[in-house]
């Protein structure tokens, strides 16, 4: 849902509009209004939460010394960019950047 979407779902909450006449107006389901701001009160946010996930085996530095090791060393090979930058992770991991 966009944001305007949702402003929109909100500022028609607080005029006092039901959840019937706010699904009709913005032509989304009775429960996705209903839910949306219940949500949103109880989080006193209108952004979604994040989602969980397997965290990255390289920070944002290790991927920039990656960067900067390449465009220094343009014929190391995989392993040498592992072993300078990253020993840590496999060789799949080094490939994507």
């Amino acid at each position: 849902m966009a944001n305007a979407e949702k402003g929109a779902i909100l500022v028609l909450h607080l005029l006092f509009y039901s959840f019937t006449t706010i699904s009709l107006i913005v032509g989304r389901p009775y429960m996705t209004v209903k839910n949306f701001i219940t949500r949103t009160l109880e989080r006193q946010s209108m952004d979604n939460k994040s989602r969980g996930g397997r965290p990255p085996k390289l920070s944002k530095r290790d991927r920039r010394a990656i960067s900067r090791y390449i465009k220094r060393n343009r014929t190391a090979s995989r392993e040498e960019v592992r072993q300078h930058c990253a020993p840590h992770v496999s060789l799949k991991t080094i490939d994507r950047y």
